[in-house]
């Protein structure tokens, strides 16, 4: 509230309009258009706008409290007050001995649900046919000794659960079950699970290409999980519609908000066929997204989730329970960078910080190293520490929805929506995601999003730190034991091949297919693969999605030029011809320092000359093959074309360079004396520094 004091001085400043604020704007501008500079175009399709604080733009339905309205603000009327969101770190231990270990410390530490991560084989049921073949990015369990060995002393019924389980929700849910079984007190009564163990086909067949069954055996199975834990484990959900495959292939946030409504719609409409209601089918559902970067936009993408489940809840008919999302989020994969891996901390606790703020139920945020394989502990230890640092020392349980009516961000949101449910609207036309995915076309809407993306990184409109910005080329990087990891997979085929093998005749169950069932099995010694194989006998194939870094172009470049430094014993060289004094030729100097460094170029720039001679003489002799001319614009005239002249007759098959971009008729004079190009602000670095290093190998494959 303003008081006496406060309201006086606010008398003494005459408030600002928009047009005034607009006007001061384009003075600083120069002459550059307003709305060139000024607003910005997203992967999304909409555009932002510089400044958002007009009233009239502000909706009255934005008036609103957490729990009420769609949900906008949050799906519970005390946020994070009671309960906080779930600390819901992955672990990803492939070593189920090992994968204890580090739950129970985790646990002990301050992660308060247990989310485990399946590897490729776990979560299809299979069997890899060497050692080289085990997938070590996720636990690796074959049958239900090893499931115990992994959750021996967890005590499950007192941390909500984290599980996708590809297409098998039924057997892992039976492996739970017999766990449970075993553990009845001595009132009679089974412990209670909660939290989610479920399948997610869809993601499962874009992540994979391939899931061993017909998609009608999954969503019979699907079916019959719900009916079967009605009373048996009620408080467990079993469906999952994860976006993560999507969102690592490029995919922007309307992107993923489209597909994620347009599979879950897809799992109602089958599973309503198969006698389920609305209420039952959506209480079953959590939603996992990815949140990236770009802070604001996926604050805005959480609550536009929570608005567009309710409004295709309501439209089945559903009751507001049901209408109440649950999300799941993780800090993006397609983030993380390999060089200057350090920094994918500092991307981790932004993201962290939107989800918590875009007001998600529980939250994994990824180690920065996770991308060379299996994480240390360090990094795990300080993922872990990002969350409790948010909720222990940022207090972020305090404020209810802290972001809201933030005019930006209510915007970001209406807009997300309303794009959102017209690409929903589209796929529906096509008849379901899975046709629409069919006709290539969630590809070509990802590809679009990703290209757009890509353009501004090629160009640096759009940063990403030690990679296309500020790289480091004296970093050390991040070293994995490949001994250590190559060890662990034989350990654990060795393993595999001491267990029993299968019988010649297939597994028979009774069917319908029993829980019950499945659970005695499990505890009879039938491996994982045997009772998938009893289960389903069909098979199902798509194109899965490529994963797509955001900085994969820029650790391509790097790459090469280690490839070349390993040919050739030093990276590929550049020679910065400064002329004049040091105040005049840095700026350019330095710009193409970082310029060339994005590509693992080594940059040489300590010397500064007076005469032509001097610094075509320097050149020469560092036996760079690139020579880029940095100075002033005044400058230039007098220099550039007797540089290049007599450094092509020395050598003409060194490549010159200006750092500028000069007006045409000089340019025409440059080039006629022999430069060969120009890198300058709007220059897309990757195009540049990949033609560059071509012509490197050309040369010999010499960095010099």
């Amino acid at each position: 509230m303003v008081n006496e004091e406060n309201q006086k001085l606010f008398e003494d400043f005459e408030a600002s309009t928009y047009e005034q604020w607009k006007s001061a704007a384009e003075k600083l501008l120069k002459g550059v258009p307003f709305e060139k500079k000024m607003y910005t175009d997203t992967p999304e399709g909409f555009t932002l706008e510089p400044i958002y604080n007009l009233k009239e733009d502000y909706s009255e339905a934005h008036d609103n409290f957490p729990g009420y309205l769609k949900f906008r603000r949050s799906t519970k009327e005390q946020g994070y007050l009671k309960p906080s969101w779930t600390i819901m770190q992955e672990e990803a231990e492939p070593v189920p001995k090992k994968w204890n270990e580090n739950c129970l410390e985790s646990l002990e530490k301050g992660v308060d649900g247990i989310n485990i991560r399946l590897n490729g084989q776990s979560k299809d049921c299979t069997q890899p046919a060497s050692s080289e073949e085990i997938c070590l990015s996720g636990l690796a369990l074959t049958d239900y000794e090893d499931f115990k060995q992994a959750m021996n002393t967890v005590k499950l019924s007192q941390y909500p659960i984290y599980m996708n389980c590809g297409i098998h929700s039924e057997i892992y849910m039976a492996m739970y079950y017999a766990l449970m079984e075993s553990e009845i007190n001595k009132q009679n009564e089974m412990p209670s699970v909660t939290g989610t163990i479920g399948m997610d086909p869809m993601g499962r067949l874009v992540e994979a290409g391939e899931i061993k069954a017909t998609l009608e055996e999954v969503f019979d199975s699907a079916a019959r999980l719900i009916k079967w834990k009605r009373e048996k484990m009620p408080g467990v959900k079993t469906l999952i519609v994860d976006t993560t495959p999507y969102h690592n292939a490029g995919a922007s946030a309307v992107d993923e908000l489209a597909i994620a409504f347009s599979t879950a719609v897809f799992y109602i409409n089958e599973l309503l066929d198969r006698g389920l209601e609305i209420n039952e089918i959506a209480g079953e559902m959590t939603f996992s997204f990815s949140v990236a970067s770009y802070f604001f936009m996926e604050i805005a993408k959480l609550r536009a989730a929570r608005i567009i489940w309710s409004n295709i809840v309501e439209a089945y008919g559903g009751n507001t329970e049901s209408a109440k999302i649950n999300i799941h989020a993780k800090t993006s994969a397609r983030t993380q960078t390999i060089y200057d891996p350090y920094v994918n901390m500092l991307r981790d606790t932004s993201q962290a910080f939107s989800a918590v703020l875009g007001g998600v139920d529980s939250l994994h945020v990824s180690p920065f190293d996770e991308r060379k394989g299996i994480s240390s502990a360090f990094a795990k230890r300080i993922a872990k520490n990002v969350q409790l640092i948010l909720r222990e020392e940022c207090h972020l349980t305090m404020p209810i929805d802290p972001v809201g009516g933030t005019w930006s961000i209510e915007e970001m949101t209406d807009q997300l929506c309303h794009k959102t449910w017209e690409r929903f609207q589209l796929i529906q036309e096509n008849g379901s995601i899975m046709t629409y995915y069919q006709a290539g076309l969630v590809d070509a809407d990802i590809k679009k999003s990703r290209e757009f993306r890509q353009k501004e990184f090629t160009s640096r409109k759009r940063g990403i730190v030690g990679n296309n910005m500020y790289p480091n080329l004296s970093e050390s990087p991040v070293c994995i034991d490949k001994v250590y990891e190559r060890n662990i997979q034989e350990r654990l085929f060795q393993g595999l091949k001491q267990k029993k093998e299968a019988p010649d005749e297939a597994l028979s169950l009774n069917q319908p297919v029993q829980i019950n069932e499945l659970a005695e099995k499990l505890k009879a010694g039938t491996s994982l693969k045997e009772l998938s194989c009893a289960i389903f006998e069909g098979r199902t194939k798509l194109t899965p999605l490529a994963v797509h870094p955001d900085a994969e172009l820029f650790e391509q470049l790097r790459q090469k030029s280690c490839e070349i430094r390993e040919k050739s014993g030093e990276l590929p060289t550049v020679f910065c011809a400064n002329f004049s004094k040091l105040a005049v030729h840095k700026p350019r100097t330095d710009f193409t320092k970082g310029f060339f460094e994005v590509g693992g170029f080594n940059v040489i720039t300590q010397h500064s000359f007076e005469t032509v001679q001097e610094a075509v003489q320097k050149a020469i002799d560092s036996k760079a093959r690139i020579v880029v001319i940095c100075s002033s614009d005044a400058l230039y005239p007098q220099v550039v074309v007797p540089f290049t002249r007599l450094i092509k007759e020395k050598d003409h098959t060194i490549k010159v360079i200006l750092a500028g971009k000069p007006e045409k008729e000089l340019e025409e004079d440059y080039r006629n004396a022999g430069l060969d190009d120009f890198i300058f602000v709007k220059t897309d670095v990757y195009q540049f520094l990949k033609k560059a290093q071509d012509w490197v190998v050309d040369q010999g494959g010499e960095g010099r």
